[in-house]
């Protein structure tokens, strides 16, 4: 299974912080044998303790600036005198995905921090006695420093707390526990699999999990523990302590009895600062600076505040002004059938804004329309199922134009593929841009039945300037339709991907035709002169589209999302996460910012909204990684290595 291997090094060690750092990287290096699904580390320095966690095997975290940067650290703050303690993890995967950082070793509860080589096998149960916690990962592993941090809680010194956490466990484990906030490290196995090594002053000591892992530290080979190092395996069943004034350890004992003055309560220890990457993101994102009119942050592409705080989109929004229902019906009018026959298209993807379209166009104006999809290949089974329920129950003929799916998933992998040799968030559209023909085949479907008038359900709340924002242009503010672009901004985008696909050839795949294909019918059909935009004369009201898509017709939600918002979207769950991961912001701050500016919810209301419509939707994500053909862990790893914007 996993490996878990260490250093730990007294403050008068003959080896320095540098050869300790090149042991430990040695270790690591040697224990991927046990597990390449992911990787992490925990270091004990003067008065600091980090935490890193990677989606990589250890060689590949260890290559990377990030890990790099934290060594540097580690070495700078390892001031001569202090000792150095190292842990870290080399991961087999056996249940939570490695693409999700919290499922990567070390595993923490408050200050408690685990690596574990085993499996828990009544993890489920020992939750149950911890209630009301949860766990926040899918391992196994992470009921472990939560039942320490539990006995700490009671009153328990550290090591006990440990010997106590560990007592409850059924299944296998060898484990190595860290107190962040003290620095000591506890070493247990119940199966053996668990070896340690000393200098021959006993001022340095090394663990792995298998015994040859350790003893070719032991020998001559560079680098190595020096002359006269010894080995052994570490006792089954007990609970070594060691920190960096005791390197070898030393077991912990019980404490007398609580009538004992002195053993009422754990004795005082000095208190580490904690730097926890991936808790240290999410700080972050907490305090991330916010327009204080709307809830965009201060990683939105283009944006600035004034004195008070408030950012220009507030400023250079306009108020929507719908053209009314009069003027619908004047329009419908001139288009409406008088035999039945059908009289408009409507284009459904079977999202919520077209799904509610299609209600009214056949229900409130008695339209005729034909229902038009265009199925590029990530149209949900969701979105599907939702398009038979609405033409099912309203009798609306509905036209699918489906494209060579299987080619269409292996263009958007070769450009996902392209995409995750070196990430740029400018160049994520192109994920979608199969989808684009939608508009030639919509062109095609008006001219085939004889039909004069298409209907699209866009919504105005909907602008998404950011994503165009990271190619380098700057937001639109001259115009309320949602996405367009003038000739100026089309030549502008066309130059940024230019000079990405001279960047990184890959793009200059088997996609190129289509993706060109695709641009042209976007950005060059001019759609003004047929398509009549029914949330143009209308008001969007959320909670009725809600309300009446649920309530008449069934309409299905996703498992994995608290909104009704692009579930019918296969690429949404992962564009969206990137957004969130690297910027601290997705389409959920750009739509609630509008809908704020509008008058139509307050931003407490906005803020609550985005914190619940933002949790990850790593399900979505995994079948969409499954239907193209892409590791779901190595995109999650591409992902983790673009440097944050907060």
């Amino acid at each position: 299974m996993c490996g878990i291997f260490g250093i730990v090094s007294a403050p008068d060690a003959q080896l320095g912080p540098a050869r300790v750092l090149e042991l430990f990287s040695a270790l690591g290096s040697a224990s991927q044998t046990r597990g390449r699904e992911g990787s992490g580390f925990l270091a004990v320095t003067h008065e600091v303790t980090y935490v890193h966690r990677s989606p990589d095997a250890f060689d590949l975290m260890s290559a990377s600036p990030e890990f790099a940067d934290l060594v540097q650290r580690v070495h700078d703050s390892a001031k001569a005198g202090s000792g150095l303690a190292l842990i870290g993890h080399a991961r087999l995967a056996t249940n939570g995905s490695q693409g999700i950082e919290c499922n990567n070793q070390p595993v923490g509860v408050g200050s408690v921090y685990c690596l574990h080589n085993g499996i828990v096998v009544n993890a489920a149960s020992l939750w149950d006695g911890l209630a009301p916690s949860l766990p926040k990962t899918e391992v196994d592993s992470e009921v472990i420093p939560a039942l320490v941090a539990h006995q700490m809680d009671q009153g328990q010194a550290f090591g006990e707390a440990v010997s106590l956490a560990l007592s409850k466990l059924d299944g296998e484990f060898s484990v190595a526990v860290a107190d962040a906030s003290s620095g000591a490290v506890a070493l247990s196995t119940n199966n053996g699999s668990l070896y340690r090594a000393f200098s021959a002053d006993g001022k340095v000591c090394i663990f792995a999990s298998e015994q040859f892992i350790v003893t070719r530290f032991t020998g001559t080979a560079s680098p190595n523990l020096g002359a006269g190092s010894r080995w052994e395996q570490v006792p089954l069943g007990g609970c070594l302590l060691l920190d960096r004034q005791n390197p070898c350890g030393a077991p912990s004992t019980p404490r007398a009895p609580a009538a004992d003055p002195a053993h009422a309560a754990p004795a005082p220890v000095a208190r580490q600062r904690l730097h926890d990457t991936m808790r240290d993101a999410q700080d972050r994102y907490q305090r991330l600076k916010r327009c204080t009119r709307c809830v965009l942050p201060a990683t939105m592409p283009f944006i600035h505040f004034d004195a008070q705080g408030v950012c220009n989109y507030c400023h250079n929004h306009r108020t929507k002004q719908l053209l009314g229902e009069p003027k619908l019906e004047e329009l419908l009018s001139k288009f409406r059938s008088r035999d039945g026959s059908p009289d408009c298209v409507i284009a459904f993807s079977g999202g919520r804004d077209s799904s509610y379209a299609l209600h009214l166009l056949k229900r409130r104006y008695g339209m005729n329309p034909i229902a038009y999809t265009y199925d590029w290949g990530m149209v949900t089974d969701i979105a599907r199922r939702n398009q038979a329920r609405m033409c099912g129950k309203l009798g609306v003929e509905h036209i699918w134009i489906s494209a060579d799916i299987g080619a269409k998933r292996r263009n958007i992998r070769a450009n996902v593929e392209a995409w995750m040799a070196n990430p740029d968030l400018g160049m994520i559209p192109l994920f979608m841009a199969g989808d684009k023909q939608f508009f030639y085949h919509g062109h095609q479907t008006m001219k085939n039945t004889g039909i004069k008038m298409m209907v699209f359900a866009t919504n105005h709340y909907e602008k998404t300037d950011f994503k165009i924002g990271f190619c380098g242009i700057p937001p639109v503010t001259d115009q309320d339709r949602p996405n367009y672009l003038n000739m100026g901004r089309k030549a502008s985008l066309v130059r940024y991907y230019l000079w990405q696909f001279m960047r990184n050839p890959r793009y200059i795949n088997r996609s190129v035709p289509d993706t060109f294909g695709a641009f042209l019918s976007y950005y060059g059909l001019d759609n003004e002169a047929t398509f009549l935009h029914l949330f143009d004369y209308v008001p969007w009201v959320e909670h009725e589209i809600d309300r009446t898509l649920i309530g008449e017709y069934g309409w299905e939600t996703a498992p994995d999302s608290s909104s009704t918002w692009r579930i019918g979207d296969g690429t949404a769950a992962l564009y969206n996460y990137i957004y969130r991961t690297v910027c601290g912001f997705s389409e959920q701050e750009t739509f609630r910012s509008n809908q704020l500016r509008e008058g139509i919810i307050t931003r407490d209301e906005a803020m609550a909204l985005v914190q619940a419509e933002s949790a990850p939707r790593f399900d979505s994500i995994q079948e969409y990684c499954s239907l193209i053909g892409v590791p779901f862990s190595a995109l999650l790893s591409s992902i983790y290595r673009l440097p944050r914007l907060y």
